[in-house]
């Protein structure tokens, strides 16, 4: 009953089976059988070894494959390719005979590519989940002696591992999706000026350096690789936005809050290529891919020229005229024309396979293994550009977000919620389109139109409450504020054009006249008096004064001692204002504590009260109780010491007795309890938490808290908090949970939005007035105040620093009186016009230095205004100020940041070259050209950080001249010993500060304890030497004995002074 067509599709079949699951060899084998001795009329494969052979070393080459490819930037197809490899693993062990071995290594390594691709998302933009370990436990259980080795371990391993892999994808969610937000916009930027260019213009721009024809084919060739680069790109984002989505939706975990921005910005992403490659670059496109597989091509025929002329050489090699055969097919494929089909691309991997065999292209000849491997990327390259288009789209496949659609509503708030994000909207919104194609599919229903009219006013619904209303509702108050502003202009009527310049000068002479006054007032502030007001003194007073200075110079180093601590206190504060600024301190647990009863937890917390009003370490209370019959209350310690913190928390019960009994201090645990907790019975409630710190750890814990209801738990997950396994039950106590959040230590705390807390503010209100006596909703109410309260202090801060420059050169300098009447002096003189603004060209004459690039770049990137106007007196101050308190290595690093512009990390060779000629002078490079011979410049034209210093130490001349500028402006303004003086003491006060900082409670405690047994000595010492003095009869020992009577009567009055000053504890560090 066989017919043509179906003997036809029958051989279709087995080319897709040979093209893209097995090799070459394997076809052959079952080619060459004898199906004449054919027993049954069916073929053994178990009896065939060649088979069996072949197809386990396709699936080997598959795995290994997907293992090179899963989890890089060039990933394209390689995490579908796991399904088929695992599908092609499962049938090659239901072929093989019962009583073979299966191999192990293969098997641990198909295992162990779930590690990199935790879920593999099936159906497109459905992100249908497929777990790797779940599929081979049903239809390839591992062998018995593999399971042991295999990590992530079968059954419970998996499903941790599988948790353990979503709450790191929640982690890191934002910074992968903003690395990939990065990367689009490089690629973005490199794409529209590649593609917007003729192939012609590219040769053009690379010069004569070689062939016209060899220029053109790596002008093609580079296209490709960025149409590639597009496909890659999409797959990037497509693959984080359905992993996500598949790992909570299979796992049932809800979705934090955190990852709701960046899922949308993934989603624009994604649509972003495929808008850019599909619709506005269309044709440019199209016109590049037909260039690229064109250049693709006669590369392919380039890799295939030595394998021909070897197999000419060689006449009577085995298989010489089949692979000589393959190579001129795939040689007259490659350029019969521009285009590639799928089945030409199928036939051309035949004929690779083919020619490249083991006998044609031995493993020992690594020059034809290089070739045939080159040769196996080009193909791999056409094969994705063939179908581009069609890859692009179903890569770029969004509908997830209708399987999915309860995240539609806060996705789009978060997406538009800050400045400018109303411009990835429409992306959004063509992202939501994506399904219209599945649900016109649909065979459910009659008219499946249905479904996508549905659909469409659910995304308009989402849209109108989300963006619509609340832009509406903007707009009206914008407007009413007019109307009421132009009412009010109406109503004061218009006044006649001479009286209104005549009002507006005086208004201008009005501001002058507060800005001076401003500017005099703030430098009051700040303990100083403009110089231009200050009277210059004469007479006796001011001779003494002066011998008064030059006495104190000589005794103490300083002219004014008073003056000198005051310079010393503003510099301390300056540099604690500067580390609040950058809020990159890391917070977290050192200790825990347990108070137990009602009057041991009053107590304790009256004195954590009033440590925390004087600013020193203290504890912090958990909100919620454990006990159920007592109070029982957990306190924590917050430390800033990295030695200090807490890693790893693991609870138990105390009693041996128990099942939940541990001992973890051979492991390096602390236990922390209360010895009413200590139960020595199994039966009675028991509670230690063991705490370990690990310096190698990256996240440590940052807060502790528990939870009694089901509300809490999903409060608790949604703000970053683990649970821990073991239910309080387990140790006699109530059904609660005890939570913990860690943190990345390395991680800078990241800025919190104002305009977002106001909106998270505004949503509890609204809900705490529905359930007015609800203690969760009032709790968070005060906490978002709070949070609202330290943002906005936090942000007029800035804005201070920002719009004064004057007050941050004074404060970060910590300028004297003296100084500022002399840093007046030279900006007169820099003021040749008088009109009180200088340029950067006129403190450059002032100070005789070269007009350099790099000293213009400088005044700009220290405070120099970017519009081209002059700096005022604080902004000079500023930018010199700065340039002279540098030291060696932030001085490099400057000058290297002033050339690497994109802020990538490195500079071109020509960059640096071109900052070495602006060094130096052009009569003064003899040092810097023989300096020049000797460095090794690096192929790939790149200088990193590390190899701008190693120049600088193997070079020291070369930049010689940086640090003479700034060495000649130190001279010029108050003297190089004057800026040594002040960096010197900077560096002190901040080594101070950095150890300071580690105080703790337990340092509290030691100096509490040292003070009193020094009172209690110096009572016992005061109590004989009182009775002494009543029992001599010397009247020159009494006299002693009641001189050392009165000394330690003294010390013990001052004794609050010695103490506080024994516990070095310092309280501004804290404030």
């Amino acid at each position: 009953d066989v017919d043509e067509p179906k003997l036809a599709k029958f051989e279709r079949l087995l080319a897709d089976l040979e093209r893209g699951a097995l090799g070459g060899g394997c076809f052959r084998a079952c080619a060459e059988l004898d199906f004449e001795a054919l027993e049954g009329g069916r073929v053994n494969v178990r009896a065939n070894p060649t088979l069996m052979r072949e197809f386990e070393r396709a699936v080997a080459a598959l795995v290994d494959r997907c293992a090179k490819g899963l989890g890089t930037a060039s990933e394209t197809g390689e995490r579908d390719l796991v399904v088929g490899a695992a599908a092609l693993y499962a049938f090659h062990r239901r072929l093989a005979p019962a009583n073979s071995e299966p191999d192990a290594k293969l098997y641990r390594a198909l295992w162990s590519l779930q590690v990199r691709a935790p879920v593999v998302t099936l159906g497109g933009g459905r992100a249908l989940p497929w777990f790797l370990a779940d599929f081979l436990a049903e239809h390839a259980p591992p062998p018995p002696g593999v399971v042991k080795k295999l990590e992530p371990a079968p059954g419970k391993g998996v499903l941790d591992a599988r948790r353990a892999a979503c709450k790191a994808l929640d982690r890191n969610f934002a910074a992968e999706a903003r690395k990939l937000d990065l990367r689009l916009m490089a690629w973005l930027a490199r794409a529209t000026l590649r593609l917007g260019r003729s192939p012609r213009a590219d040769v053009a721009l690379a010069g004569a350096a070689a062939s016209v024809a060899r220029q053109a084919e790596a002008a093609l060739e580079s296209r490709g690789a960025l149409l590639l680069q597009a496909l890659a790109l999409g797959r990037a984002h497509a693959t984080l936005l359905r992993s996500v989505v598949a790992l909570h939706v299979s796992l049932g975990e809800p979705f934090p809050k955190s990852i709701l921005k960046p899922l949308g910005n993934v989603a624009c992403g994604a649509k972003a290529v495929e808008i850019f490659i599909t619709r506005t670059h269309a044709a440019a496109a199209h016109e590049c891919l037909s260039g690229a597989l064109r250049a693709l091509g006669r590369a392919l025929v380039a890799q295939l020229a030595p394998l021909k002329a070897r197999l000419e050489r060689r006449k009577g090699h085995a298989g010489r005229l089949d692979a000589l055969a393959a190579v001129e097919a795939a040689t007259a494929l490659c350029v019969a024309s521009d285009g590639y089909s799928e089945s030409r691309a199928g036939v051309l991997k035949l004929c690779l396979k083919v020619a490249f065999n083991d006998r044609t292209a031995p493993a020992d000849d690594s020059k034809l293994k290089a070739g045939r491997d080159r040769a196996d990327a080009l193909l791999r390259r056409i094969s994705l550009l063939t179908t581009l288009d069609a890859r692009i789209r179903e890569t770029c496949d969004c509908s997830t977000l209708y399987w999915n659609r309860e995240l539609l509503e806060p996705v789009i708030a978060a997406v538009i919620a800050p400045h400018g994000g109303a411009k990835r909207l429409p992306a959004l919104v063509l992202a939501t389109a994506d399904a219209a194609a599945t649900l016109r599919a649909a065979q459910h229903v009659d008219d499946a139109e249905v479904l996508v009219k549905g659909w469409e006013n659910f995304v308009c619904a989402a849209l109108d409450d989300q963006v619509v209303k609340p832009t509406c509702r903007r707009a009206e108050d914008e407007l009413r504020l007019r109307t009421h502003e132009l009412e009010q202009a109406r109503n004061v009527g218009a006044t006649k054009p001479e009286e209104r310049a005549k009002a507006e000068a005086i208004a201008q002479v009005e501001r002058e006249k507060e800005a001076e006054l401003q500017a005099a007032s703030g430098l009051a502030r700040m303990g100083l008096l403009d110089p231009s007001l200050k009277k210059h003194k004469t007479g006796p007073k001011a001779a003494f004064t002066s011998l008064k200075k030059a006495t104190s110079l000589a005794i103490y180093g300083v002219e004014d001692k008073k003056a000198e601590q005051q310079e010393t206190n503003n510099m301390m504060q300056s540099i604690m204002r500067r580390q609040k600024m950058k809020m990159g301190a890391c917070t977290a647990l050192r200790k825990f504590k347990f108070t137990v009863g009602k009057d041991e937890t009053d107590l304790f917390a009256e004195r954590q009260t009033e440590l925390s009003d004087n600013s020193l370490p203290h504890f912090v209370r958990v909100k919620k109780t454990v006990g159920l019959h007592d109070q029982i209350v957990i306190w924590f310690e917050q430390s800033m010491d990295q030695d200090e913190f807490i890693t790893d928390v693991i609870i138990a019960h105390p009693s041996e007795d128990h099942p939940s009994y541990m001992d973890l201090s051979s492991k390096g645990y602390t236990p922390y309890s209360h010895p009413k907790l200590n139960s020595d019975k199994g039966s009675d409630p028991g509670f230690v938490i063991w705490a370990r710190k690990r310096k190698d750890a990256v996240y440590v814990v940052s807060s502790l808290e528990v939870s009694y209801s089901a509300k809490d738990e999903q409060n608790l997950e949604a703000d970053g908090y683990e649970r821990l396994p073991e239910n309080l039950t387990t140790f006699n106590f109530g059904d609660m949970y005890v939570w913990v959040k860690k943190i990345n230590r390395n991680a800078e705390t990241a800025v919190e939005n104002e305009e977002t807390i106001i909106q998270e503010l505004r949503a509890a209100r609204k809900e705490l007035r529905k359930r007015q006596d609800d203690p969760i909703l009032i709790d968070r109410v005060k906490g978002l105040r709070l949070r609202l309260e330290k943002v906005k202090e936090q942000s007029d801060f800035r804005d201070a620093y920002k719009d004064d420059p004057l007050k941050f050169a004074i404060e970060f300098m910590a300028i004297t009186q003296r100084e500022v009447e002399g840093w007046m002096e030279h900006f007169e003189k820099m003021d040749t016009e008088a009109i009180g603004a200088v340029t950067s060209t006129q403190v450059l004459d002032y100070l005789g230095f070269r007009q350099t690039k790099f000293m213009h770049a400088a005044f700009l990137l220290l405070g120099e205004p970017h519009d081209g106007s002059r700096m005022d007196f604080g902004e000079t101050v500023k930018c010199i100020g700065q340039f002279c308190f540098f030291g060696k290595d932030e001085l490099l690093h400057f000058a290297y940041s002033i050339f690497d512009n994109d802020d990538n990390g490195w500079i071109s060779h020509e960059e640096f070259l071109l900052l070495l000629s602006d060094l130096h002078s052009s009569t003064n490079r003899g040092r810097t050209t023989r300096a020049l011979r000797e460095i090794d410049l690096l192929d790939d034209g790149k200088l990193e950080y590390h190899e701008f210093l190693t120049v600088n130490r193997r070079f020291p001349n070369l930049f010689y001249p940086l640090f003479e500028s700034q060495g000649l402006m130190r001279q010029k303004f108050f003297g190089t010993r004057h800026w040594i003086r002040k960096l010197a003491k900077y560096q002190k006060i901040k080594a101070e500060l950095r150890e300071e900082r580690k105080n703790n409670t337990d340092k509290m405690e030691a100096a509490v304890a040292w003070g009193e047994r020094r009172r209690e000595v110096r009572n016992e010492r005061l109590r004989k030497k009182r009775l002494a003095a009543q029992n001599t009869q010397s009247i020159l020992k009494r006299s002693i004995l009641s001189a050392q009577i009165y000394a330690l009567s003294w010390a013990a009055k001052h004794d609050k002074k010695e103490k506080q000053k024994a516990g070095k504890i310092n309280k501004n560090l804290m404030k």
